[in-house]
């Protein structure tokens, strides 16, 4: 998981991710990020949660560093 400065952020990530699908996880083998807050107000409106399927883990790494890297440079207020 995640924790981002800003709900914004929050939001806004998962559907930023070129590898990780932004839907919720139902033991797939697919990876994939959401932001969980829109379905259990208990959550922390900050938080991403990852779940990481069979992609290559290095590529998944490069995928959300990358994200958050081209991100940064666009005004998001980060992780």
């Amino acid at each position: 998981a995640l924790e981002c400065r800003s709900e914004a952020a929050a939001k806004a990530l998962p559907g930023e991710l070129e590898l990780f699908a932004a839907a919720t996880s139902l033991g797939g083998v697919e990876s994939l990020a959401e932001w969980r807050r829109q379905y259990d107000d208990a959550v922390s409106p900050y938080l991403v949660r990852l779940s990481c399927g069979l992609e290559d883990p290095g590529d998944l790494i490069d995928d959300v560093l990358g994200t958050l890297r081209r991100l940064e440079g666009s005004g998001f207020d980060g992780v």
